[in-house]
């Protein structure tokens, strides 16, 4: 009996001894690479270093790049108001422009052909004057590292294709457009972390009108969209190496151009 005893007491304490050091310190890590493992596919800041745009120039712009002709405009649906004027010239952004872009993604994923966002897009008019051949311009890209050039030649170039037809925006007053932008699969950048594979959708969004005196005013908005996980946690990117899903929980955050 008394070597049972004996026995119990030294396995009791060995108990104490793995719970007090040794389980704890394992479960710790455990933990720990669990959770970098699963934050690693999260989106907080910018996951790709962006590259700068180029100093602005005032020679003819350059033919678009291949990145760029990818972009095709995404379809918008509003009433038509006969057909489409003359491509507007560009012009440099107005911070001013008193142009309101208030962007919305509803649904977002992968389909059997591509990538796909759709969203609704409310523009309201802030000035104290109609703006008049009011053009839109929606397209979406993916994260890479020449996103900053893409946009900067993006906004850049003129709206020869606006994603509806152009139209009048009285003093005061907003309208709000729905539709899908799609992107093909060939046209996505795909990133790779942890053998995982993964894409992450942007929009954006050009306005651009005119007032009663004939100036240009123009207001852009750029937005990353992501799955949505809840309140306290980051969103998080779209995978290409799983069945195609269009998700319903999915959000944006305003991404901030560089250079």
């Amino acid at each position: 009996m008394r070597r049972w005893l004996g026995w119990g007491a030294l396995f009791a304490a060995a108990l104490v001894l793995l719970a007090g050091f040794g389980w704890p310190g394992i479960r710790g890590r455990l933990a720990a690479r669990r959770t970098r493992t699963d934050d690693s596919l999260l989106l907080d800041e910018p996951i790709l270093p962006p590259v700068a745009p180029p100093e602005p120039a005032a020679p003819a712009p350059a033919p678009p790049s291949p990145a760029l002709a990818a972009l095709a405009p995404a379809s918008s649906q509003r009433p038509a108001r006969g057909g489409l004027p003359p491509a507007i010239p560009v012009v440099p952004t107005n911070a001013g422009s008193g142009i309101e872009i208030r962007f919305r993604a509803r649904r977002a994923g992968t389909n059997l052909t591509g990538a796909a966002v759709e969203y609704s897009l409310e523009l309201g008019n802030a000035r104290a004057e109609a703006l008049s051949e009011l053009c839109i311009d929606i397209r979406m890209l993916t994260a890479s590292e020449e996103q900053e050039a893409v946009l900067a030649a993006l906004f850049a170039a003129p709206i020869d294709r606006p994603s509806v037809a152009p139209f009048e925006l009285a003093a005061g007053t907003a309208v709000e457009l729905s539709g899908m932008a799609i992107l093909p699969r060939e046209a996505l950048t795909i990133l790779t972390m942890q053998g995982r594979q993964f894409f992450v959708p942007m929009i954006a969004v050009r306005a651009l009108g005119k007032t009663p005196d004939g100036k240009l005013v123009e207001a852009t908005s750029v937005q990353v969209i992501g799955i949505d996980r809840g309140p306290d946690a980051r969103m998080a990117p779209f995978r290409t190496d799983q069945p195609p899903r269009m998700f319903d929980t999915v959000t944006q955050r305003p991404h901030v151009r560089r250079g």
